[in-house]
């Protein structure tokens, strides 16, 4: 069991995480084999407690170093991976003296970037594509874009991109990159992505152009 408080009021964290063992009774069912983990967010304390049953397979030195690793980790901000972690080397210790396999976490890719998302977008886009493709105007923008190595440039490093962030994960890209650049792309990417198409649209690719084919213009007579 893993408990989050934000204070103890200058209460000893080994003395509270023992408390809340007893009154809770943790793993009293199972022969007293249970395990609480107490954080204590704002005094950036952590504490734990191993039931008599678990004693012989989690000894003091070994909770120790779980304890130690996770008040290092926790000291970044992030609490849901250092948990995670300290939760499965506890679970993989005991598993191993039971002699039973744990099964992995199942993760399950859902949100604005699963494969079915994905190829719903891609739908959406191509229905869009043929109806703007009846207006003359919209023709003479699109044109011109498609047929620019800005257009496939920008598609390209944009997909790559939303490959990166997908395959890294949420809370790696918030150790790389600061937390609230990373939701405000989660949750705003669709406006950055018609923002580019306006953008590609109105400039129909003559940036690209004018860099690359500007040298071997012939000048006009």
């Amino acid at each position: 069991m893993i408990v989050l408080v934000s204070s103890l009021d200058d209460e000893p964290v080994q003395s509270a995480a023992g408390k809340l063992f007893r009154e809770w009774s943790v793993g009293s069912k199972n022969a007293d084999q249970g395990v609480l983990l107490l954080v204590v967010v704002e005094d950036k304390q952590e504490g734990s407690q191993v039931g008599p049953g678990l004693e012989s397979i989690l000894p003091a030195d070994f909770t120790a170093g779980v304890m130690t690793d996770l008040h290092t980790a926790l000291q970044k901000g992030d609490y849901n991976q250092p948990l995670l972690a300290a939760a499965q080397k506890i679970g993989e210790r005991i598993a191993k003296a039971k002699g039973v396999t744990l099964d992995p976490p199942k993760t399950n890719k859902s949100g604005w970037f699963s494969p079915i998302a994905i190829l719903l977008y891609i739908c959406i886009a191509a229905f869009i594509a043929g109806l703007a493709a009846t207006v003359p105007v919209f023709v003479k923008f699109a044109v011109p874009t498609a047929k620019s190595p800005t257009t496939w440039l920008a598609i390209v490093l944009s997909v790559l991109l939303v490959v990166f962030f997908n395959l890294i994960g949420h809370e790696t890209a918030q150790r790389v990159l600061p937390s609230g650049l990373v939701n405000f792309f989660e949750s705003a990417w669709p406006m950055l992505a018609l923002v580019l198409l306006f953008i590609l649209l109105g400039s129909k690719g003559h940036p690209w152009d004018y860099l690359v084919g500007g040298t071997r213009r012939r000048p006009r007579r």
